[in-house]
């Protein structure tokens, strides 16, 4: 994966978008900087889904103790 003009490196690591049907092509990446970082429609998730499929608290990602802990399956 080449993330060459992607410098931002957080405090718990990079989380990149890639570009579909293009495995190794990076369309952007940010740093995380939180321990904890939510995924889905709500206004107050870290990273915003813009669809229907995509329940308002889809997916949270929790750093905790030098582990990932990945918790989904919420409600639409």
């Amino acid at each position: 994966m080449d993330t060459s003009g992607f410098s931002q490196v957080g405090r718990y690591g990079t989380i990149s978008l890639m570009k579909r049907n293009e495995e190794h092509t990076v369309v952007t990446s940010f740093g995380i900087d939180t321990e904890e970082l939510t995924f889905g429609r709500e206004t107050t998730c870290g990273v915003r889904l813009y669809y229907p499929d995509v329940a308002l608290l889809h997916c949270k990602v929790v750093f905790e103790e030098r582990k990932v802990i990945i918790s989904f399956n919420y409600d639409q």
